[in-house]
This record gives C-alpha cells, structure tokens and sequence, in this order.
C-alpha cells in the first residue's frame, strides 16, 4: 500500500471556522479603538476563506485588506515589513509592481501560524498604520486559544494536499 501522502506536501490551513472566530477578535478591536476595518483571512495557499467588511468601514479598503493578506502569505512575512524591505536600495525594492500590483506594502497583514507551520494569514485595512496592526495583532496573538477551544479541534485547522485535492481529508 503506497503512503496517504507519496508525491504530496501534507499541511494544515486555517478553515472557515477558526476564520470567522478571528474576524470576531478583530472586530472586537476595532471597535474598542473606534476604527472600522475591512478584515480579510487567507488559508495556506493564499486563498480567501472569509471576509467581513464592518459597518462604515471604508469601501476603498476593501481589496486593500484582502491583498495585505495574500501578500503576508506569499512573502510569509508581515506587510509591514515588506514595505521596509522595498524601500529603495533595500533588496526587494520594486516588488510592489509584481504579481500583478497585488503586492501591498503597508502595515496590517500578518502571517497566521501553528505547530511552527504557517496556515494562513489575516489582512486588516480601514485605519492607520498602528489601527490596522494592532487589529491584525489581535488576531494572531488569540489563535492559539481559538484553536485549543474549537468545539472539535482537529476542524480548527484542516490538512490540506497541494497536489492531489481528492486525497484531502
């Protein structure tokens, strides 16, 4: 019998369950700082899973919140620290123009990471630099309580094959 994962890359990423309960965390920031977000949360392959725009949340940010999310899974590093790294003469200047203008260098996208592994990563845009990061931040640091009180822990994050879609779980 041939191995489950022969030719394959096991990984867990974040569900729709474990999404919703983060966008719950950042919209319970956002609002005790009195700054309507766009709260995007991306799995491991840098698709969206979930997406909330809060009331009076500015509609320009909307694509904004989803890409700082991509663009934290793509680079697997904050957004943040992104935009310091491409700054001119620093080694990734110019990367805003690739992938098609997705790349967005400003704060508030986060990698989401468990075991050690990244599952996924959240976007927040709608306030400042500092608004949208600590609504990011917020996220990130409840991710492990989410995850430990999930009615069924092995849902809060799923496996997921990057090959062969059939044999996922």
């Amino acid at each position: 019998m041939a191995a489950l994962s022969e030719g394959c890359m096991n990984m867990l990423t974040v569900n729709l369950e474990t999404a919703r309960r983060l966008i719950e965390a950042v919209e319970a920031k956002a609002r005790s700082i009195d700054c309507p977000v766009n709260i995007a949360i991306v799995d491991a392959g840098g698709n969206l899973v979930a997406y909330v725009r809060m009331d009076n949340a500015r509609i320009g940010a909307i694509d904004i919140a989803i890409n700082k999310a991509w663009t934290a899974r793509a680079f697997d590093m904050d957004s943040a620290e992104l935009g310091r790294l491409s700054q001119p003469g620093a080694p990734f200047f110019g990367i805003h123009a690739s992938n098609g203008g997705r790349v967005m260098l400003l704060a508030g996208g986060m990698p989401l990471l468990h075991a050690g592994q990244i599952i996924g990563a959240i976007g927040v845009s709608g306030g400042s630099e500092e608004e949208d990061s600590a609504c990011a931040q917020r996220a990130r640091k409840r991710l492990p309580t989410i995850l430990a009180t999930s009615r069924c822990k092995s849902d809060s994050v799923s496996p997921r094959f990057s090959r062969d879609r059939r044999r996922a779980c």
